[in-house]
């Protein structure tokens, strides 16, 4: 066998390999009795069929497709094994030349991963965020509480500040109706932002029955461009008017929310939970500021299309999943944007890029700190799965397979190698 190596933008390394006649015999030969053993023609048995019959019948571009494949498979096995290459994806494969007792030339083109240089990330120095937790925060989420417990009542009076509003809307641009500019029975809470500033003003002091025009621009920065910072002629019906009516703040109001003994428990459950959170959102977005210099400091080859290709359908699949627990269709998120999947891929690409990178240096780091995984901590880990699919057979099956074993081997991997810099990195 000949090979040929050159290096080729994107990360990518082209072998030209050629096979001569001879080394390409027994691939012909076993792709003949690979077609034949199984052939069936009128007045032979499987397998007992004249060679000249069978060839004739299988047809010589087929053997030659079939020896080609063979023979590429084997000497690409070789290739990657010899020069201890990586492959970053599968290769792209071109024949060049195929005969009868005349060399076999194909071209493989091999995406590789790329070498990361690491910066010196003993240098990088991230601030946590300080966490703080005021009255106000947890006066917000009790009085979100007692809009759970509320009560409604329809009155015949004008609209207060602290009411609910059930109004028809239907809004013009240039004295035309909008494309679905029209809405029924819709529910205005006076004290709640609505999706377009100033219309609960502009509804205030209204009565069952009475009918309001005025006009109001979009925000400049709507989702629907068409819309953005346009101004609208509104025409609102009045439908219906109700008091809103909230439980009073007290001990008997915290007890039928669970087990509070009174107010100040729960007020002080309430600040360790927000104090909880604050410091989860701190600690991830430290987190991706350290990631973030990480890359920023370290050196990358030119990194091949594929990666960034896998990581970008990898984004689709997340947004895919978070859609489906709203029962929403990732092809009707794309269309309601008025995108299609080629063009979100395309604005999805640089923080695909980003997102390799991030990973490549993370593997990089773990080598470098010799950062082992043990396969008691991957059953560990594992187990804990297990727990929560006990009933799904299925899934418990795909939880104990090797590529599970390793997908979950490297999240273990990447999370001590995150661990480690942060406590190298993180200050208070």
């Amino acid at each position: 066998m000949k090979k040929e190596s050159k290096k080729l933008p994107q990360g990518l390394l082209e072998y030209t390999v050629e096979l001569s006649a001879e080394e390409m015999k027994p691939y012909f030969d076993h792709a003949f009795e690979e077609l034949s053993v199984n052939l069936k023609i009128d007045g032979f048995r499987p397998g007992k069929v004249p060679p000249e019959t069978a060839k004739r019948h299988i047809g010589e571009a087929k053997i030659l497709e079939e020896a080609a494949e063979h023979a590429i498979n084997e000497k690409y096995q070789e290739i990657v094994l010899a020069d201890k290459i990586i492959p970053a994806g599968l290769p792209e494969v071109h024949i060049q030349k195929i005969a009868r007792d005349n060399p076999f030339v194909f071209k493989c083109t091999v995406p590789l991963f790329p070498v990361v240089k690491l910066g010196d990330y003993r240098k990088i120095k991230v601030k946590k965020e300080k966490i703080e937790v005021t009255d106000s925060q947890v006066d917000k989420i009790l009085n979100d509480l007692r809009q759970t417990r509320r009560t409604e009542i329809i009155v015949d009076r004008p609209i207060v500040s602290t009411d609910k509003a059930e109004v028809d809307i239907e809004m013009f641009l240039n004295k035309v109706v909008l494309e679905n500019g029209t809405a029924k029975n819709t529910a205005v809470i006076m004290n709640e932002p609505f999706y377009i500033p100033g219309f609960s003003e502009k509804i205030l002091g209204a009565k069952k029955g009475e009918i309001r025009e005025f006009s109001l621009k979009y925000p400049d920065d709507h989702y629907d461009k068409k819309m953005a910072g346009r101004e609208i002629d509104f025409r609102v019906k009045i439908n219906n008017v109700y008091e809103i009516k909230l439980p009073e703040l007290n001990d008997e109001f915290v007890k039928t929310l669970g087990n509070f003994p009174d107010l100040s428990a729960l007020k002080e459950q309430i600040k360790k939970n927000l104090i909880e959170e604050q410091e989860l959102k701190a600690d991830e977005k430290a987190e991706l500021e350290i990631l973030k210099q990480l890359i920023e400091i370290s050196e990358f080859e030119e990194v091949p299309e594929v990666l960034v290709k896998r990581e970008t359908e990898t984004m689709f699949n997340e947004i895919e999943s978070f859609l489906s627990q709203q029962n929403l269709r990732l092809n009707d998120y794309i269309e309601h944007l008025k995108k299609t999947k080629e063009s979100m891929g395309k604005e999805l690409a640089p923080k695909a890029l980003e997102r390799v990178k991030t990973s490549l240096a993370l593997g990089e780091l773990a080598q470098a700190q010799e950062i082992m995984v043990t396969d008691e901590e991957v059953l560990k880990e594992i187990e804990k799965s297990a727990i929560t699919y006990a009933n799904d057979p299925k899934t418990l099956e795909k939880l104990n397979s090797e590529s599970y074993k390793n997908y979950i081997k490297q999240i273990l991997t990447t999370r001590k190698v995150i661990e480690n810099l942060k406590k190298d990195t993180l200050k208070d």
